[in-house]
């Protein structure tokens, strides 16, 4: 279970997901990608272009940044630019 007690400050927060399909499955790469977003959901109140900026990496045998530390305007920004489960990459 994810605790949050609220806002405090500025930060950064990088996600990093496993997509190597030797590892990871249609399944378990959409449960990661829910994991994110229900973090995100959680800390929204931060998620502001002056206090927390996010950053979403894919990793297979090299890394596909999806998108780096922004400053989004707020948290549905972050989650859409996650998008959609898909296959892994």
């Amino acid at each position: 279970m994810l605790s949050y007690s609220g806002c405090g400050g500025k930060g950064e927060l990088v996600f990093v997901i496993d997509t190597s399909t030797s590892h990871v499955d249609q399944q378990t790469f959409a449960a990661s990608q829910n994991f994110v977003k229900d973090v995100i959901r959680r800390i929204s109140s931060c998620v502001l272009p002056d206090s927390v900026r996010l950053g979403f990496i894919y990793h297979t045998e090299s890394q596909q940044q999806q998108f780096g530390l922004i400053g989004f305007q707020n948290s549905n920004d972050a989650i859409n630019a996650i998008g959609k489960p898909t296959d892994p990459v």
